[in-house]
């Protein structure tokens, strides 16, 4: 049940926070290029590495914190 919780709210979470971390950096990077091509790759990077690691994190935590219950 911990884990079933954890996991979806992890996943809402993690995504949230990788979409606002491409909003950001899309919109502090646009200014410094021509093009939108290279921001946009950039973005995409920051927003894709964001979520990894609050999914991670979550993923640490759901398997980790019953163990200590």
């Amino acid at each position: 049940m911990l884990f079933t919780f954890l996991f979806t709210w992890g996943s809402v979470f993690s995504t949230l926070a990788g979409l606002v971390a491409f909003f950001i950096t899309y919109k502090e990077m646009v200014r410094h290029y021509k093009t939108k091509a290279e921001p946009t790759k950039q973005a995409l990077q920051t927003g894709f590495l964001t979520f990894l690691l609050f999914f991670g994190i979550t993923l640490a935590l759901a398997f980790g914190l019953p163990s200590l219950f």
